[in-house]
């Protein structure tokens, strides 16, 4: 692990991950738009916290893709301490 003045040195990243085409997961997370039409399988939204260092996962959370990587990387804070 990396240590900075005694803090846990952390990252958040996010990725979105294709998810299954039925019909509970099209209507909450919708798919994609491609000008008047939409493709592709629906997707949620992956945010991680990670140690730096030892890439170990502290905290993760799930959401739509409509929701931004930095509003949903708030939800990760709450794993943050002192």
């Amino acid at each position: 692990m990396r240590v900075l003045f005694d803090l846990l040195v952390t990252a958040v990243d996010g990725t979105s991950l294709d998810v299954t085409a039925t019909v509970s997961n099209v209507h909450r997370l919708c798919k994609h738009g491609y000008q008047h039409e939409a493709a592709g399988y629906p997707q949620i939204r992956l945010i991680t916290l990670v140690a730096c260092g030892t890439r170990a996962v502290i905290c993760a959370v799930f959401g739509p893709t409509s929701v931004g990587e930095s509003v949903a990387g708030l939800r990760l804070t709450r794993s943050l301490r002192a």
